[in-house]
């Protein structure tokens, strides 16, 4: 994910720019100035594109994965951000993940994690239980067949 331009550390591309800047600056345009001064304004020109476009690649890439639960968002999460760190949780019984969450680049590994209020959980098993009851279903029904069928059967060892 991208850095916190703040506490942004230098890549090689940066340095690379960089460098182009100061023999552009330094080098190429007195020297131009003097000998074919109609193109510096070309330059100049190509320069501020370029870092404005190092400046635009700095900023966040927003990438939302939606799905079904255990289909693996996780897990391409974990691949494309982490390499081979699990960071976020995958392969366990029921939504691990459920809930939104936002992954960002940071110098120091850390969680922060933002309780909902009794409130906002209040409302989303109201909207759950009016969905489902438009459906023909309740919420406790929906509950007790999740208990039954999805944490406890697999659960269960299996023979070795």
């Amino acid at each position: 994910m991208s850095p916190d331009p703040q506490h942004r550390v230098a890549s090689p591309i940066d340095e690379l720019i960089a460098k182009i800047s100061t023999w552009y600056t330094t080098g190429v345009k007195p020297l131009l100035g003097e000998l074919h001064e109609p193109k510096l304004s070309e330059l100049d020109a190509d320069l501020a594109n370029l870092l404005r476009t190092a400046e635009e690649c700095d900023s966040a890439l927003e990438v939302c994965f939606l799905g079904m639960a255990g289909v693996g968002k996780s897990t391409i999460i974990n691949a494309l951000a982490f390499d081979k760190e699990m960071v976020l949780p995958t392969g366990g019984v029921g939504p691990l993940t459920a809930q939104a969450m936002t992954v960002r680049y940071g110098e120091i590994p850390k969680l922060e994690i933002e309780y909902h209020s009794g409130a906002r959980l209040n409302q989303v098993i109201f909207a759950l239980d009016t969905n489902l009851r438009s459906k023909g279903k309740t919420l406790s029904s929906c509950l007790r067949r999740w208990d039954r069928e999805g944490r406890t059967s697999r659960r269960r060892p299996t023979p070795s």
